[in-house]
């Protein structure tokens, strides 16, 4: 008799740069909690110009902040927001003419993930002049401008980090 389970297929979750990533064994790969990367696409008739706006926001665990727990029993994991930083870019204004945003991980299905995610985002945003890559352990997302020859900012980049703390409450055995 054959007692596997044809219903259930091995899932692992993870964090990466604020978002919560789903592997499965079949190998899909999809975002359950999207990462602090957000793409925007305007072409204001006002002004005549096209602009991308880029939103990151670089979320990292206190890397001195960490333990292993194990068990059966349920347990929440609470997180406290310890330190925002805004980075020196103008807010609300293009701002630059291009873009890379890379992300080095080891594991190559996250590499693959991310570039998912890249092209996704960029395509549903209506992103016009994107491009993804994959090389070593890097992924990346260039976004380039939309006329080089003129003067004019059409990307507006807005960044800030953010530095969280966990704990862990109601946890079974420790291990």
């Amino acid at each position: 008799m054959n007692t596997a389970d044809n219903y259930w297929i091995p899932q692992t979750y993870y964090y990466q740069m604020g978002g919560v990533f789903l592997t499965q064994s079949d190998g899909n790969i999809t975002y359950k909690l999207p990462p602090g990367i957000s793409l925007h696409y305007v072409n204001d008739p006002v002004i005549t110009k096209k602009i991308v706006t880029v939103n990151v926001n670089a979320l990292s665990i206190d890397p001195n902040n960490r333990g292993i727990v194990g068990g059966s029993s349920s347990i929440q994991v609470k997180t406290r927001l310890d330190q925002v930083r805004t980075l020196p870019y103008a807010n609300g204004i293009p701002n630059t003419k291009w873009i890379t945003i890379t992300v080095n991980t080891t594991d190559n299905q996250s590499r693959v993930m991310w570039k998912n995610y890249f092209e996704y985002t960029a395509s549903v945003a209506g992103v016009p002049n994107y491009s993804t890559k994959t090389e070593g352990n890097e992924t990346s997302v260039t976004i380039q401008g939309f006329d080089t020859a003129d003067s004019w900012n059409d990307i507006n980049v807005i960044a800030a980090t953010g530095t969280f703390s966990t704990t862990i409450h109601g946890s079974g055995a420790l291990s």
